[in-house]
Parts: structure tokens; C-alpha cells; sequence
């Protein structure tokens, strides 16, 4: 890809072009979370809101901790990436249900967001 396009400053001879990839990572895995909503409702999944909100945080969490992660694994942090969505949207559907004690979901979220920092103030 450096060969087709030499004169742009995201590319480089070495890497090729993978600051492309970095950017539609950044952006993507954001515009992944608006559209779990409409994904759950066509599966069906009701109510849907309250998955994608509390999903969209425990993905958050996961995603900063995979990046916290990148500087000591990167097998480790590329498969919390790959399975965050196995591993936050169950979650949070049996979390939202309605026979589900609120505290332990409050303790969940307010455990991811705290995870979260931890991991902000790691990988900064």
C-alpha cells in the first residue's frame, strides 16, 4: 500500500499503512456500540436498550484494559479484543433481566467503570 500512495504521511515503508487500520479501530469499535441496539432488537433480544447500555460499558472497560494490555501481551490484548462482545453481551443480558437483584448490577457496572480507570491510568 506505501508503494501506491508514497507521498501520504500514514504510510511507511515498514508497516504499510496500518495507521489506517488504527483509525478505523478507533472510530469503528464506537459506531459498533450504536448499532448493537438495532442488532438486538432484530434478535429479538428485549428489551434491547438496557443490553446495549450496560454492554457498551462492560465493552469500554474490556476494550481500555486490552489496551492497557498492549504493551506486555499482544496475543492477550488481541483476544480480549476478538471476545469482548462474547463476553460483555451475555453478560449484560442476564444482568438486565428482570429477576436480577439491581445492587448486583450496580456492583457490575460500577466494577467495570472502576476497572475501567484502572486501566486509563495504566496504559496513559
Amino acid at each position: 500500500m506505501s508503494m501506491i500512495s508514497p507521498d501520504s504521511p500514514q504510510c511507511s515503508e515498514y508497516l504499510g499503512c496500518l495507521v489506517y487500520l488504527e483509525q478505523a479501530w478507533k472510530i469503528g469499535r464506537w459506531v459498533s456500540l450504536v448499532v448493537a441496539w438495532p442488532l438486538l432488537h432484530l434478535l429479538r433480544v428485549r428489551p434491547s436498550w438496557p443490553v446495549a447500555i450496560v454492554a457498551g460499558v462492560f465493552v469500554a472497560a474490556i476494550w481500555q484494559v486490552a489496551d492497557a494490555l498492549l504493551l506486555v501481551s499482544m496475543l492477550g490484548a488481541l483476544t480480549l479484543i476478538l471476545f469482548s462482545g462474547a463476553i460483555a453481551y451475555p453478560a449484560a443480558a442476564w444482568l438486565t433481566m428482570p429477576r436480577v437483584p439491581r445492587k448486583l448490577l450496580g456492583f457490575f457496572v460500577g466494577s467495570s467503570l472502576a476497572l475501567y480507570a484502572c486501566a486509563f491510568l495504566l496504559a496513559g
